[in-house]
């Protein structure tokens, strides 16, 4: 035996600091004969491949790019002949790296790259490619999505054994970012024709008022990396993936509602699970998801009797694990919408006590009891099994603690409105309201996201009395996750009268931390100012300068700057097609604005890549958003610009405003 090296995956995993791995060894300079005679057990039959004696760790024999293996074969030709650039490096004993292809480039620039052809040698690694992605959160290079694409196309994966898309679905779904592995599909081309109930249900509409996130593609992979969080188990996970597939079927006329995807959705699950040798497992837990996930959430609506309907649907009584495992799902369904990722589950709580207090009421004590064994005891143990759910429920109506609906927790709370209090104090000042402005109140948080805490404030009259020049605004430090800082109310009251978007968005934003009685008389004032024309010039400006900066011309973008591209985008389409205010979340301007279905379905997303991804995470370009920003551009630059102008009866008014509110806190204080 000649020279040893570590390959592939081990040392990827090495130079990412990942846990440890299966170490997979190359053996270069050696013979089958030569691995027997030092006592390797040979385990490969096609191609050699060796267990150490002891270890027994792989060893396998160099090979060149046709599969021909011997001693001559060296570990570059080895090295150039796998399958993606980032598990074609080696290490010998002393710690060498050999990375004949880039590995080590785009490991640091996160990118999953084929090398040559090996797509077309083994065209389950398009599969691969996007596993990998979501395994590492890792890119997918534009040309290997290209050639995914072309492949795909070109029916390459229908040579792939049925049973081995299967596995890789699987590992896919045990990743922590498994949306990632069908999003790159999709973005590659290749989710229709390996597994296209899953890929029709993006552009699908759902009503915006229970579905913030609109597209039922969108909404089925938030649900899943939801369930990604609440469980390991891939068949959990998958129940939880295909629980709306029935909504891809959903007749036109009917929507954006879905009258009974319920009834089309599981025999959908079950034929995709059967095309590739799935588990039964897979297809039981699947199809009872997709048949009762919307009776989870009105369990308090429900009769006792639909209740059991449900638990012996689930076989709750026989195999509980059962009914845990559904309740991940409801779980997982309802905080797999926008804004409600930390909303509460009380549901799960019902269920459970429904079930204990069905499970208490057996057939051997109905007969212990007086009942005749026969046709009859049926029917007698549905009818007391549902009279104890009845009961159980009913006993149990205690306050539960109030639900928090825009997805900002109880402590974040306390924190933002402690450093509201301590401004207070410290500045000698009384917080008008305090809310969220940043990309939380917009819709399109990511995991790390800020809390950018914006308020108005009033001082004591006679900081106003003053011949000195002062500052207008309360800024402080950023400290962790809170990004906190004000503006004086004159300063703010000056604003309104131009129609500043800026304080109308704070007025309408959808998260307040505090607000006193006396803002709805802001509100009052800003809806009599001329805002539309402030409006254009504002998101004009916001989108020139994002996409200067942050979009145009680059490879890969900043989700976050991509997204603070699109909402002033479609703040424009919005003023040139809506009257009022605009709204504030990017869910209501693309609601209400005229927008082909293939773009909608790519902001949906890029919302969601967000959503699952670091604030600084980035990813590839979108054709259809570039050409939206791009339109929108053209549109704004030729419209007229007109100057905004300043009401006089306004200004007196926003006086007066001033005055009372500087008197009212003033007097409150002393």
């Amino acid at each position: 035996m000649k020279q040893t090296f570590l390959v592939g995956g081990c040392v990827r995993d090495l130079l990412l600091r990942l846990p440890g791995r299966d170490r997979d060894r190359v053996v270069v300079g050696s013979t089958p004969d030569e691995m027997l005679a030092l006592g390797f057990i040979q385990v490969g039959r096609v191609f050699p491949v060796f267990l150490h004696p002891e270890t027994r760790e792989e060893h396998a024999l160099a090979r060149n790019g046709h599969g021909g293996f011997g001693p001559d074969v060296t570990l570059d030709e080895d090295l150039r002949h796998r399958d993606f650039t980032i598990n074609s490096m080696a290490m010998d004993n002393a710690g060498r790296l050999y990375d004949p292809v880039g590995g080590t480039t785009d490991i640091e620039a996160r990118i999953i790259r084929h090398v040559g052809d090996s797509l077309r040698v083994d065209p389950l690694r398009i599969l691969r490619a996007a596993r990998f992605a979501a395994q590492l959160r890792f890119s997918v290079a534009p040309e290997t999505l290209t050639e995914m694409r072309s492949l795909a196309a070109a029916g390459a994966l229908a040579t792939v054994a049925p049973e081995r898309v299967w596995a890789e679905l699987e590992k896919a779904l045990k990743t922590t970012n498994p949306s990632r592995f069908f999003l790159v599909l999709r973005a590659a081309g290749v989710l229709a024709f390996v597994f296209p109930e899953l890929d029709r249900l993006f552009g699908i509409p759902q009503r915006a008022d229970y579905h913030p996130e609109i597209d039922t593609g969108v909404h089925s992979m938030m649900v899943l990396d939801c369930a990604a969080r609440l469980t390991a188990d891939p068949a959990v996970r998958f129940a939880s993936l295909v629980h709306d597939l029935g909504k891809g079927t959903t007749p036109a006329v009917l929507l954006p509602r879905h009258h009974g995807h319920e009834d089309r959705g599981p025999d959908q699950v079950e034929a995709l699970v059967r095309r590739y040798g799935g588990p039964n497992l897979f297809i039981e837990l699947g199809r009872t998801a997709a048949r009762v996930h919307g009776l989870l959430h009105k369990v308090s609506e429900l009769r006792p009797g639909t209740i059991l309907e449900v638990l012996e649907t689930a076989d709750a009584f026989h195999r509980p694990e059962r009914l845990e495992a559904l309740l991940i799902v409801g779980e997982a369904d309802r905080r797999g919408r926008l804004g409600h990722g930390d909303d509460p589950y009380p549901q799960a709580a019902e269920w459970r006590r429904a079930r204990k207090a069905a499970a208490a009421i057996t057939a051997r004590d109905l007969v212990a009891g007086g009942d005749s064994p026969g046709p009859d005891l049926g029917p007698k143990l549905f009818q007391r099994r549902a009279e104890a759910i009845r009961t159980a429920l009913r006993a149990d109506q205690r306050p539960s603690p109030p639900s928090v609906t825009d997805g900002i927790s109880l402590s974040a709370r306390m924190r933002i409105t402690d450093a509201l209090r301590n401004i207070e104090r410290d500045d000698s000042v009384t917080i008008l309201f305090a809310v969220e402005s940043g990309s939380r109140a917009w819709g399109f948080p990511s995991p790390d996201s800020d809390f950018d805490v914006r308020f108005v404030y009033v001082r004591p009259l006679d900081w106003y009395l003053s011949t000195s020049r002062r500052r207008d605004v309360i800024e402080r430090p950023i400290v962790g996750d809170l990004d906190v800082n004000g503006w004086d109310i004159q300063k703010a009251l000056a604003a309104l009268v131009t129609g500043h978007p800026v304080l109308l968005e704070w007025l309408c934003s959808p998260i307040v931390y505090l607000e006193r009685p006396e803002t709805a008389s802001l509100r009052m004032f800003a809806e009599r100012s001329d805002h539309r024309k402030a409006a254009v010039h504002h998101y004009r400006a916001l989108l020139k300068k994002y996409w200067l900066e942050y979009g145009n011309g680059l490879d890969a973008v900043s989700l976050k700057k991509y997204l603070y591209c699109v909402r002033p985008a479609a703040a424009l389409r919005w003023l040139r097609t809506n009257e009022g205010r605009v709204p504030m979340s990017l869910a209501a301007l693309l609601a209400d604005i005229p927008m082909e279905r293939e773009l909608l379905s790519e902001i949906q997303c890029l919302v969601t890549a967000k959503a699952s991804l670091p604030e600084l995470g980035t990813g590839e370009r979108l054709p259809g958003i570039d050409a939206f920003v791009n339109e929108e551009l053209e549109k704004a630059d030729a419209e007229k610009r007109s100057t905004v102008q300043t009401d006089t009866a306004l200004r007196s008014e926003a006086d007066r405003l001033f005055r009372r509110f500087v008197q009212q806190f003033t007097a409150a204080r002393d």
